[in-house]
């Protein structure tokens, strides 16, 4: 089953979630949905899934907000659920057919003005709904950073560069987990220094052939340092990197009605 929550620019007093299938109204609060920007035709191939089956391929959407990239599911959902918000209170009998229409659309254009419709499944009176309701609903957005490997501290840490930002607050990242290009699975342990760098501890140690790729990069390093003060202060400036790249991806979800934009994974 897929599911998705897609709320409206404006916000009100009243609103509904609403199902676009009317074949089945079950709509469960304590799920986890899938975060979609706009409700998607049948014949459409991209969208959002529920938790329990996510998609393999996905869509790469860049948030100008965070500079980080949300993953949209392909397949278009078996089910979307749409939450409406409106300016002013609307009454709505519990399961009743809700049809919205764009009328703001030209009249003598030949296209359909409906822009959505469902079952009503819940309504919300309530003024405050934004505060006592909407954080209930884990919608979530699925993000991933990237960064590289700087060099290798002994067989279960490593340093990484270029996952964060110099000013971002690094502790808020903290435990959460990260994967290698090369296939090792570490954790985040914490900030290296103040240009935004990074500890990864790798529980189950690094992989013979990755250790045998940072020490090389370490070693040619090593060997150019001494060649004159010109040489070793541009080697200074530089950003210190293995010859092949070994790339750290870091995963986590991000539910758009959380305030307080906690992580999850």
């Amino acid at each position: 089953a897929s599911a998705a929550d897609s709320p409206a620019a404006t916000a009100s007093p009243a609103d509904a979630v609403t199902r676009l299938d009317s074949t089945s109204l079950a709509f469960d609060v304590d799920q986890e949905y899938v975060y979609q920007d706009e409700l998607l035709a049948p014949q459409r191939h991209r969208g959002a899934t529920k938790t329990s089956g996510q998609a393999s391929a996905a869509e790469a959407v860049v948030d100008e907000e965070s500079s980080e990239t949300c993953l949209q599911p392909q397949p278009t959902p078996d089910e979307q659920w749409l939450l409406v918000e409106f300016e002013r209170p609307v009454i709505c009998p519990h399961k009743c057919l809700v049809i919205g229409s764009r009328l703001d659309a030209d009249i003598h254009a030949n296209s359909c003005r409906i822009a959505f419709h469902g079952r009503l499944v819940e309504s919300l009176t309530d003024k405050a709904y934004a505060q006592s309701f909407l954080p209930k609903l884990k919608v979530f957005k699925t993000k991933f950073r990237e960064g590289f490997v700087e060099r290798m501290s002994d067989e279960y840490t490593v340093i990484g560069r270029s996952l964060f930002k110099k000013e971002t607050n690094i502790q808020a990242f903290t435990g959460l987990k990260v994967t290698l290009s090369t296939g090792e699975t570490g954790v985040l342990e914490g900030g290296f220094g103040q240009s935004g760098k990074f500890k990864v501890r790798i529980p189950s140690g690094l992989k013979a052939d990755t250790m045998q790729m940072l020490s090389a990069g370490q070693k040619k390093k090593g060997k150019g340092k001494g060649s004159s003060d010109a040489s070793a202060g541009d080697a200074a400036a530089a950003p210190a990197a293995a010859p092949v790249s070994i790339k750290i991806t870091l995963s986590f979800k991000r539910y758009v009605h959380d305030t307080a934009k906690r992580m999850a994974q």
